[in-house]
């Protein structure tokens, strides 16, 4: 009787597909184009082991220098996903040097922009500010309105971790100007989201209001309430609407982002969520009620591990208990 072998596995034939592609048929652009997919997918489901295999893979071709560009930019992608800045840096730079040479102004803006993203992780956020200009200014000269919508929004991000508010307003409206052309309704929603939380912090509730419902109108409209955005902007919005003293609003804002929190099975925004429910219940008196949030806030945390989350929850049990006799 014959070895019996090992099953051949899905990716096996995947690699074999792309061999035959370089090697029999010549046809660059279409391995290319289904090696990269195969990139993006394994890099999203975090499958890394995958994602080194196909990198492995992919250098014992000859390739050319955009397709060289493009495997730098990927693996720049992969270590962004992994949050190693430096080096998610380092392979954009590798890739924008290859696009500039080859003069391909689309791709040369896209990496300056994630180029930007890296330092600007790292703090560097002069070197990020100029990166995202000659992305932009890229953008304009292409027409590229998603593209220059998404800089700006980046821009917007730089000047809030600045603590530079007007500015961030600045951008984000710029940002939401360029998106509106563009029918890219998610990503419009997550500026209007953005410009919502820099007009609350210059003190601009109404104008912050106006931005925060646009959002879950946005959302809404796309049927992407039920997701991690809308619950972001629902307790955005919520604790707005708690600065303000409109406790009711703010109640219903915290139980609908619960509602997200549950079916999304985010335990630790959950966690929260529930403990800023609880400080509502807490200033319209029914001490009853906030003392439950509390108590399901400080369970969640304990979970999850969360010592800090779950000694403030335990905190303001004990000040539910207090208020209530007990």
């Amino acid at each position: 009787m014959g070895k019996i072998t090992e099953a051949a596995s899905a990716q096996d034939y995947i690699l074999e597909y792309l061999r035959a592609c370089f090697e029999l048929l010549g046809d660059e652009d279409e391995g290319m184009a289904h090696w990269l997919t195969l990139m993006d997918l394994s890099t999203e489901e975090w499958r890394f082991d995958d994602s080194q295999r196909l990198l492995r893979v992919i250098k014992g071709f000859s390739l050319s220098p955009y397709a060289v560009g493009q495997i730098h930019l990927a693996v720049g992608d992969l270590y962004r996903q992994q949050r190693a800045w430096e080096e998610a840096a380092l392979s954009y730079q590798r890739a924008l040097e290859s696009f500039r040479r080859l003069e391909k102004r689309a791709d040369e803006a896209m990496v300056l922009n994630n180029l930007a993203l890296a330092l600007q992780e790292q703090g560097h956020y002069e070197e990020a500010i100029s990166f995202y200009g000659e992305a932009t200014a890229i953008y304009q000269e292409l027409g590229d309105f998603e593209g220059l919508g998404h800089v700006l929004s980046n821009l917007g991000s730089v000047a809030d971790a600045q603590g530079n508010w007007r500015k961030a307003v600045h951008y984000y409206q710029q940002s939401a100007e360029a998106l509106e052309q563009t029918g890219a309704e998610k990503d419009l929603a997550g500026v209007f989201n953005n410009l919502g939380v820099a007009y609350e912090n210059q003190g601009e509730w109404t104008e912050a209001e106006r931005c925060y419902l646009h959002c879950v109108d946005l959302l809404d409209k796309i049927g992407e309430s039920h997701s991690t955005s809308g619950m972001r902007v629902l307790g955005n919005l919520g604790q707005l609407y708690a600065r303000q003293a409109a406790w009711e609003k703010a109640a219903n804002c915290y139980r609908w982002a619960l509602e997200i929190c549950h079916e999304l099975e985010d335990l630790y925004s959950e966690s929260m969520t529930w403990n800023n429910l609880g400080t509502v219940y807490t200033r319209q008196g029914d001490h009853a009620q906030a003392a439950e949030c509390y108590q399901r806030s400080a369970e969640l945390h304990h979970h999850l591990g969360d010592l800090q989350g779950e000694a403030l929850a335990l905190s303001n049990l004990g000040s539910a208990y207090d208020d209530l006799g007990n």
